[in-house]
C-alpha cells in the first residue's frame, strides 16, 4: 500500500532571467559566472529570510517560506540588491530576474514540493515585469496592509494549465509609491467587477421579485373589478402589464448574465491581454500587459506594460503611465496627465494634463544650469491629408534608444508624409529612410537636429522635426 500524500500551506517563491538565452547566446561564459553570483546573493537573502530553496533549474531558482511577510520582504530585498548589481552592467548585459509568490496548498515529497500551489507561482513570475515582483491574490490579502510597498492591481490572469483565473498584482518598488501605498492601493472588488457578479445576481432578483408582487396586486386589483361597474366583464387588463414586466424582465436578465447578446460589454478594470477586443466601459484602472487595440472608455488610470504596443480609441479619465519601450497610439482625450518612463507616444487627440517623462520611475533630473540638455527624444509631428481627403494630425515621440534598438517607426506616421519627410532629410544631407535607419544613420540624424530643427510644409500638410 502506498505512502498517503502528504499536504501543506506554504508560501512559493520562483524567479528566472529574463531573455537568459539571448544573453547565452551573446557571451556565455560571463553569463553564466554573472548568473552565480547573482543566484548567490538571492540564495544568501532567502535564508536569511528563513526560507528554503527547494528547486534550481538552469536560469530558475524555487524556494519555500513559512511566513508570507517574510517571502514578500525577501524578494522585494532580491530586486533592490540585484538592481544595485547591475547599474554596473551595460543594459544589454544586465541580469534582471522576475519573481512570482503564491500562497496555496502543496504535495510533499522528500525535499520537492508539487502541485497548483507551485505552479501558480510559476505562472505569476512569467506576468512579472523584467527587475519586478509578481504575487497572488492569496498573498496580497496577507501582506497589503504589513508592509509599506505599493501594489498595482494586474486583474484576473488566466494562465495556463490553472482552471480558474487568478487576480494578480505588481509590487512597486519606488520609494514615493511606498510611502502612499495606501491610499493608493486597488481592491480587487473595487478594481474587478464580474460580469454575472454575485452583486448584480442580487439585484436582479430582488427587482424581479418587485415586479412579480407588483404584477401580483394589479391582478388582484383587476379581478376585484372586473365585474364591476369601471370595467366591461371579461376584461383582464392586467395582462398587458404582465406583458411588459416581462420584456423588462428579460432584459434585465440578459444584461446581468449575457451582456454580449444584447451589446453591452463588462464595465470593469484590470488588465487587457486580449489581441482585439470591441467597445468597452471601464469604471475602474486598467493595465495593459499584451498587444491590444482597445475601444471604449476608461474612467480610471491606464498602465501600458514594458514592450506592450496598443492603439486606443477611447478617452482616459485618469492617467496614462507608458512603461519602458512601450508604444501608444491614442485617438482620444486624456483626463490628467500622460507619464511616459521610456515608451513611444503618438498622440491623435488632447492632454487635458501635462506630459512628464520619467526614468525608472524617477524624474529626469535637470541637466546643470548652463549645459545643454543632450536629446533623448525624437519628435516628429504636423498635419497630413489622408486618403479619404480628411486632414489628419499626428504626434510621435520616439525614445533615441528605441530607435537604436531598431524600433519600426513606419506605421505610426502617415502614408502620404513619409516620402516628404525622407526627401527633407536628404536635402540636408541625410540620407536613406528614417523609419529604417542604421546605427550610423541616427548617429548622423542626431547631429544634424542638432543645432536646428527641420520644417516642411505644402499643399498636403506640414510637419516638424526636431529633438528633445
Amino acid at each position: 500500500m502506498s505512502d498517503p500524500v502528504r499536504r501543506k500551506l506554504t508560501t512559493i517563491f520562483c524567479a528566472d532571467v529574463h531573455g537568459y538565452s539571448r544573453l547565452m547566446d551573446i557571451d556565455e561564459v560571463s553569463t553564466l559566472q554573472t548568473l552565480k553570483l547573482y543566484r548567490q546573493a538571492m540564495t544568501g537573502l532567502i535564508e536569511r529570510h528563513d526560507g528554503r530553496v527547494f528547486a534550481i533549474a538552469g536560469d530558475s531558482v524555487a524556494a519555500e517560506f513559512g511566513s508570507v511577510v517574510e517571502a514578500v520582504q525577501c524578494a522585494a530585498e532580491v530586486q533592490r540588491e540585484l538592481r544595485t548589481r547591475n547599474d554596473s552592467r551595460p543594459h544589454d548585459r544586465r541580469l534582471e530576474f522576475r519573481l512570482g509568490i503564491n500562497l496555496g496548498d502543496v504535495m510533499v515529497e522528500g525535499d520537492d514540493l508539487y502541485g497548483e500551489g507551485v505552479n501558480i507561482a510559476a505562472r505569476l513570475e512569467g506576468l512579472a515585469e523584467p527587475g519586478g515582483i509578481c504575487i497572488s491574490g492569496t498573498v496580497y490579502d496577507q501582506v497589503h496592509n504589513k508592509l509599506t510597498l505599493g501594489y498595482d492591481f494586474m486583474g484576473e490572469q488566466t494562465v495556463k494549465n490553472i482552471a480558474q483565473p487568478v487576480p494578480a498584482y505588481s509590487i512597486d518598488l519606488s520609494p514615493t509609491t511606498a510611502k502612499t501605498q495606501h491610499a493608493t492601493r486597488p481592491h480587487p472588488r473595487a478594481a474587478v467587477a464580474d460580469t454575472a457578479s454575485d452583486d448584480q445576481k442580487r439585484r436582479f432578483r430582488h427587482r424581479t421579485a418587485r415586479l412579480v408582487f407588483v404584477l401580483a396586486i394589479l391582478f388582484v386589483i383587476n379581478a376585484a373589478t372586473t365585474s364591476g361597474p369601471w370595467t366591461e366583464p371579461g376584461t383582464w387588463w392586467a395582462l398587458w402589464f404582465a406583458l411588459l414586466f416581462a420584456i423588462l424582465i428579460l432584459w434585465r436578465a440578459l444584461n446581468t448574465y449575457r451582456p454580449d447578446l444584447v451589446g453591452r460589454d463588462a464595465k470593469v478594470g484590470g488588465d487587457m491581454s486580449h489581441s482585439k477586443v470591441g467597445s468597452r466601459k471601464v469604471r475602474g484602472d486598467m493595465t495593459f500587459s499584451k498587444d491590444t487595440e482597445f475601444h471604449g472608455n476608461i474612467r480610471g488610470n491606464v498602465k501600458v506594460a514594458r514592450g506592450v504596443s496598443v492603439k486606443l480609441f477611447c478617452k482616459i479619465g485618469g492617467n496614462l503611465i507608458i512603461e519602458p519601450d512601450a508604444v501608444v497610439e491614442l485617438h482620444g482625450v486624456v483626463g490628467l496627465d500622460v507619464i511616459n518612463r521610456g515608451g513611444a507616444f503618438r498622440l491623435h487627440g488632447k492632454v487635458r494634463g501635462s506630459e512628464r517623462h520619467e526614468v525608472a520611475g524617477q524624474p529626469a533630473p535637470p541637466p546643470p544650469e548652463g549645459e545643454r540638455p543632450v536629446p533623448r527624444f525624437l519628435k516628429i509631428e504636423g498635419r497630413a491629408t489622408g486618403k479619404d481627403g480628411k486632414d489628419e494630425g499626428f504626434h510621435l515621440r520616439v525614445p533615441l534608444h528605441l530607435l537604436r534598438a531598431g524600433i519600426k517607426m513606419r506605421a505610426l506616421i502617415p502614408e502620404a508624409k513619409r516620402d516628404k519627410i525622407n526627401e527633407k532629410l536628404r536635402d540636408k544631407g541625410i540620407e536613406g529612410d528614417i523609419f529604417e535607419m542604421s546605427d550610423h544613420q541616427i548617429d548622423t540624424l542626431i547631429r544634424s537636429l542638432g543645432e536646428l530643427e527641420l520644417e516642411a510644409g505644402d499643399g498636403d500638410g506640414s510637419f516638424r522635426i526636431y529633438l528633445e
